[in-house]
């Protein structure tokens, strides 16, 4: 199981790899230089909200681990309940930020693309504002320990973007055009995530009828902690360059940003082997296999080690 997950996610990532360099030149020509970079930072606005949705989304994997590994069902139906709500909530954050950004920053926009941007980024929240709250349902796979399906509804999303935004600047749809196929696939990778969560598990109840209120607080508080992490992460990993920017100018921050470009990479390489560790944790953790952990942690780190020391 380890070793399908380990796959499956670096196979992801190589598809987000691929649709990359596949991608990248078609709209570079086709949408222009102006063009371009303003789907660019919208693109980049959105990365935020994927931030969001990933630091979010792990107290849901934690407590689905736990109480799968103590056969607790209705522990877990009412921990699912409780993420699909509190999700939404995220999701009308990120609709309510989208707008503010179209409303007030169309000047992020290259000349001539105002309203492209405004009504690009109002798409875009709408979109987060209905996917995330069907990523509980792909964090509950995460908490199976079955990221080869989570890893599959991540490729629904990649995939579906990807040919989306080269059908639509093909038929000269422009930054609006590649923004609204981007906003479809975000929503069809959500809806993957809750029908490979009902294929894996039939009498998972999906909609829960209602959570107690300390199921509420319990996935918060653990998810407020990852998002923190996570925030924390981002941002020493990307606003030393900019920092830098301000300080002296963009010249000055270059080389350190192609630098930060190799740790990243480095990094990235190490994250589809870290990330198993959360549910897997758990799950060992809540039948008392403390021998099993310690076991697994070995063998995470000599993986990592094996993976950055070339």
């Amino acid at each position: 199981t380890f070793l399908l997950n380990a796959l499956s996610s670096y196979g992801q990532r190589a598809l987000v790899g691929l649709s990359a360099l596949v991608l990248t030149p078609i709209l570079f020509r086709t949408l222009g230089t102006d063009g371009f970079g303003t789907w660019s930072v919208m693109f980049t606005l959105t990365t935020v909200f994927s931030m969001l949705e990933v630091g979010f989304s792990l107290g849901t994997t934690k407590f689905i681990a736990q109480h799968r590994a103590e056969n607790r069902r209705q522990e877990m139906e009412a921990t699912l309940g409780a993420s699909v709500v509190l999700m939404m909530g995220l999701g009308l954050v990120a609709l309510a930020v989208s707008v503010a950004i179209a409303l007030f920053a169309s000047g992020l926009a290259a000349a001539g693309d105002e309203e492209a941007f405004r009504a690009g980024m109002i798409i875009l929240g709408g979109a987060y504002c209905l996917r995330l709250p069907f990523v509980a349902y792909g964090s509950a796979l995460a908490g199976y320990q079955r990221y080869d399906l989570y890893n599959l509804g991540q490729a629904v999303t990649v995939i579906s973007s990807t040919v989306g935004a080269i059908a639509v600047v093909a038929a000269g749809g422009g930054v609006l055009g590649v923004a609204i196929a981007y906003a479809v696939a975000f929503v069809a990778g959500g809806i993957g995530y809750a029908f490979l969560l009902r294929r894996l598990d039939s009498n998972l109840r999906l909609v829960s009828r209602g959570a107690d209120r300390s199921v509420h607080r319990r996935v918060l508080g653990f998810s407020s902690f990852t998002l923190l992490a996570d925030s924390m992460m981002f941002v020493g990993a990307r606003f030393d360059t900019v920092v830098i920017a301000a300080l002296r100018n963009a010249a000055a921050a270059a080389p350190f940003a192609a630098a930060n470009k190799l740790q990243t990479g480095i990094q990235t390489l190490t994250l589809p082997v870290i990330n198993l560790m959360l549910p897997m944790v758990s799950e060992l953790e809540a039948r008392g296999m403390r021998e099993t952990v310690i076991e697994r942690l070995l063998l995470a780190s000599r993986v990592t080690l094996q993976v950055t020391a070339p």
